[in-house]
């Protein structure tokens, strides 16, 4: 199964009730406004894990790896971190291809704080949709897009 959250918070599993998955994951993104909802995160969960509260559920094995998006549902940064050959977590923002090589010096208002990317890395609610949906289908991203790694390591400790 997937999980999604909105602000790291309101967690539960992305269901086609009301709506195809795709269509959800596309309204759960059109409701980001980078201020209130600036935040969406969607990852794996096995369905015998027992998630959310069940008989020996771990939170800790699961949501290492996912994708996100933050921002507005107008300009959003979409990021995905996952576990390489290395044996090491590598976190990713994602772009379309293109010439932008130099520094990122697009801000994506997230909350209080926000994200500097490149032009080729901002995408509307529109065009991260079926990055989310082929993600949740397949458990990776799109081939054709441009993965920039993050230096995390201000938040490791010792």
């Amino acid at each position: 199964m997937y999980v999604d959250s909105t602000n790291n918070k309101f967690e539960g599993e992305l269901l086609d009730t009301y709506r195809s998955h795709e269509e959800q994951i596309g309204r759960m993104l059109g409701l980001l406004d980078g201020t209130k909802r600036f935040s969406y995160s969607l990852w794996y969960v096995p369905d015998d894990a027992g998630w959310p509260d069940g008989d020996g559920y771990d939170e800790s094995k699961y949501g290492w790896e996912y994708i996100q998006a933050g921002g507005s549902a107008d300009a959003m940064t979409v990021e995905v971190k996952r576990l390489e050959t290395d044996g090491e977590y590598h976190q990713y923002v994602l772009g379309r291809p293109g010439d932008d090589t130099g520094e990122p010096d697009v801000r994506i208002p997230i909350a209080e704080n926000g994200e500097d990317v490149r032009p080729s890395e901002v995408f509307t609610a529109d065009t991260a949709t079926p990055i989310f949906y082929h993600y949740f289908r397949t458990n990776t991203v799109p081939d054709g897009l441009t993965l920039r790694e993050l230096d995390l390591s201000w938040g490791e400790s010792g």
